[in-house]
């Protein structure tokens, strides 16, 4: 960008010095070709805009994740959400914590992931469907508390 906006400004003070020696058509040329400068100058602030614009919206849904996992209680390598100081409910995918940086609750076999198992303990992710074969630990009496 900045050597546009150098063309451009080197244009404009090459205008001013050879005003005087040019003709009618060179001077409309010249300004021809300051214009296109300047819409090319202002196409490329656009460009930039935009791109710090979706850098701020990627800063603003990392921090709200960094805010969202800050706040979870973790047991036995599972987080949970956090009511009172303990945890509460389901946990989260630990896989997809890992390996995406998201936060999927995890539900019984059958629950909105198509897998029908049967075992009692197990959960799956919604989102990767990993299942997790050994007893998961759940905190539903803290649901009861209100």
């Amino acid at each position: 960008m900045s050597s546009v906006l150098k063309d451009l400004a080197d244009g404009a003070r090459a205008l001013q010095r050879i005003k005087q020696d040019l003709s009618d058509v060179q001077f409309q040329e010249e300004i021809l070709n300051l214009r296109q400068l300047l819409v090319d100058a202002q196409s490329e602030i656009m460009e930039r805009n935009q791109e710090i614009d979706n850098l701020k919206s990627k800063v603003k849904d990392l921090q709200t994740t960094k805010d969202f996992a800050e706040g979870l209680h973790s047991h036995n390598g599972f987080k949970f959400e956090s009511k009172d100081g303990e945890p509460f409910g389901l946990p989260f995918c630990p896989a997809c914590e890992t390996n995406h940086g998201k936060f999927f609750r995890l539900v019984p076999p059958g629950e909105k992931t198509g897998n029908t198992y049967k075992d009692r303990g197990k959960k799956v992710c919604p989102n990767c469907k990993h299942v997790y074969g050994y007893p998961v630990p759940t905190f539903p009496e803290l649901e009861d508390r209100g």
